[in-house]
């Protein structure tokens, strides 16, 4: 975890060097702007900002130093820092050439404080380096153990006591509950805001699952679908190949003598094309097949035998498609499913040629 140690050195009636030590970042900084807010409302014109011992500093704690430099030029003081570290030099002109707050820098506390009126400043002792992420101790004097050698060691700490100008610096215990609360109050909202994404993240997973499973079916669906649709094709095709193999034009129709399939032949016969035909009565097509004649002779063709047994031949005048008579030998046969019941009829329509015989 980092840490930050403040101590406030009090030099002269309105200077206050404040000395850094540890990490100054977004975790942190709410404890520096604890000891600096209250200083715009204090006698503290001039603040000296001691950063040697100054490990880190990110621009969340840069941030905190530049709104106290501003608060202290509007009652005509300033901020200062001194003894910074190269990073922290570096952030600082960083921030001033993109147009941030120029926060004075000095490379020793005697130059720093020349422009605040303090002509002297003693420290309590030679600086000594400090151990990142871990407290500062010192040697001091004292009875020696018993039972060992070595001096006891405690902690170092701020001598200096606390005169009522002083104490009006230091942030109120109230403040310090404040902060803990808010911090509190800040981890609880990251916590339930972590446990709903992963109740977010767990509901994504099954829905990916669940439209994975789907897709899954959708394929077979749809090789099945593929699958038939080439059985079909085939059916076709082969069905195509026996109605042409029927005659030189070959219509079939359902129980209702409307058109199921209307061959290739039939559309040069007939000049009616197969989409206009598919599906409408064969005597309203308006062809020059003399169809009040076929209708009785559908009454009379047998349902059962055989495919030769059950059709009847005929002979026919008719006009073609060209408007030129013509005379047909129409074969008529009977539609018949597996149960052999006879649910439509066939039409063979043949254009006879020297030689042929058909009964009229």
């Amino acid at each position: 975890m980092m840490q930050l140690s403040v101590r406030l050195v009090p030099v002269g009636d309105t200077t206050l060097v404040v000395a850094l030590a540890g990490e100054l970042d977004s975790t942190t900084s709410p404890i520096l702007a604890a000891f600096l807010d209250p200083l715009p409302r204090s006698r503290v014109k001039h603040v000296i900002v001691a950063a040697g011992d100054l490990w880190f500093c990110d621009l969340n704690g840069l941030e905190q130093l530049a709104i106290t430099h501003r608060a202290m030029q509007e009652k005509g003081g300033h901020l200062a820092v001194a003894e910074a570290q190269p990073a922290l030099c570096r952030l600082i002109a960083l921030m001033t050439e993109h147009g941030g707050t120029a926060i004075p820098l000095f490379s020793t506390m005697p130059d720093a404080l020349a422009g605040t009126g303090v002509e002297i400043y003693e420290q309590t002792g030679p600086p000594r380096p400090v151990s990142r992420h871990l407290a500062c101790f010192r040697r001091a004097r004292g009875p020696r153990s018993e039972h060992h050698g070595t001096r006891r060691l405690r902690p170092q700490r701020d001598e200096t006591p606390i005169t009522p100008d002083r104490q009006e610096n230091l942030p109120p215990p109230d403040r310090w509950s404040a902060i803990v609360g808010r911090l509190r109050s800040a981890n609880a909202e990251l916590l339930r805001a972590n446990e709903e994404l992963r109740s977010a993240n767990a509901e994504l997973r099954h829905a990916h699952d669940a439209l994975t499973a789907r897709a899954a079916e959708l394929r077979r669906a749809n090789d099945a679908l593929v699958a038939r649709t080439a059985e079909l094709d085939e059916v076709a095709r082969i069905t195509a190949s026996l109605v042409h193999g029927l005659g030189d034009a070959a219509v079939v129709l359902d129980a209702d003598m409307r058109v199921l399939i209307w061959g290739a032949g039939a559309e040069e016969l007939w000049g009616v094309r197969a989409g206009e035909a598919v599906g409408r009565p064969l005597a309203s097509l308006g062809t020059g097949l003399p169809v009040e004649r076929i209708v009785p002779l559908v009454r009379d063709t047998p349902a059962g035998g055989t495919a030769r047994a059950g059709a009847r031949t005929v002979a026919l005048d008719a006009v073609n498609g060209r408007g030129r008579p013509t005379q047909l030998t129409v074969e008529l046969s009977r539609l018949r499913p597996g149960d052999d019941s006879g649910q439509g009829l066939i039409i063979a329509m043949k254009v006879p040629r020297p030689g042929d015989s058909h009964d009229r």
